[in-house]
């Protein structure tokens, strides 16, 4: 009898239901929608939440230096980030650039070369979510678990912009209004963690490596090349 009820508190363990909420933040990239030598203002934070599945395949020994191992089978959404900036012409466009025309803005020298060329106010922004299946190694002491967390992922973001034209330039007239818009699609990415557990509850960091490669002049890339997330979860 004792032994059936030992066996099914192990099985409950084997498999469970996790889910936490904390808070996400954007990696951009100077140059992507924003120039951060000039006037801009970025919203790179934003309420994220985290579920899934955890399967705990091996326990670790108390003591021991070799791990135990668990699996991740999750559900990500890191929330809306969002940035205005003023943004000088891009080098690559053709004119402007290296091998043309100064005025364009430099992202390794965070300002332009020369006098800005004509300006655009950006207002742009977007979403992300993945699924990422995880390994986790993990160590105990007690009560607590501590483990890291890295695996593959899949990930889907929407980005939108608007760029209005400050003054009359050869290209624009002032007040004109271009928009922007990336095709959201499930892209393949990575994603690494770590976690320190204290019973049911844990504190956990992940960091999702998100660098989109399908974009052309006619489907944007988001203005992120990835995203950390924090998150308190429970796990039952």
């Amino acid at each position: 009898m004792l032994g059936c009820a030992a066996a099914a508190a192990h099985a409950e363990s084997w498999f469970q239901f996790e889910a936490g909420i904390g808070a996400s933040r954007y990696s951009d990239e100077d140059g992507l929608w924003v120039n951060k030598g000039l006037p801009h203002n970025s919203h790179l934070s934003a309420p994220a939440y985290r579920v899934g599945v955890q399967l705990n395949a091996i326990d670790h020994t108390p003591g021991s230096f070799v791990p135990g191992l668990a699996m991740h089978l999750a559900y990500l959404n890191f929330g809306r980030a969002s940035v205005r900036s003023l943004a000088a012409p891009d080098g690559g466009d053709g004119y402007y650039g290296p091998n043309g025309h100064d005025g364009y803005y430099s992202p390794t020298a965070h300002s332009c070369v020369g006098p800005c060329g004509p300006l655009r106010s950006f207002v742009s922004g977007g979403t992300m979510q993945a699924v990422a299946l995880t390994v986790e190694p993990f160590w105990t002491y007690r009560k607590w678990r501590f483990g890291i967390e890295a695996g593959p992922t899949v990930f889907r973001s929407t980005y939108d912009a608007t760029a209005t034209a400050i003054s009359d330039s050869q290209w624009w007239n002032a007040g004109q209004v271009e928009t922007f818009h990336h095709t959201p699609k499930w892209e393949a990415g990575a994603l690494v963690g770590a976690a320190v557990s204290y019973g049911a509850v844990s504190l956990r960091y992940n960091y999702i490596f998100a660098k989109t490669h399908t974009y052309n002049a006619m489907n944007v890339p988001p203005g992120w090349s990835g995203a950390h997330m924090l998150t308190l979860n429970y796990t039952f």
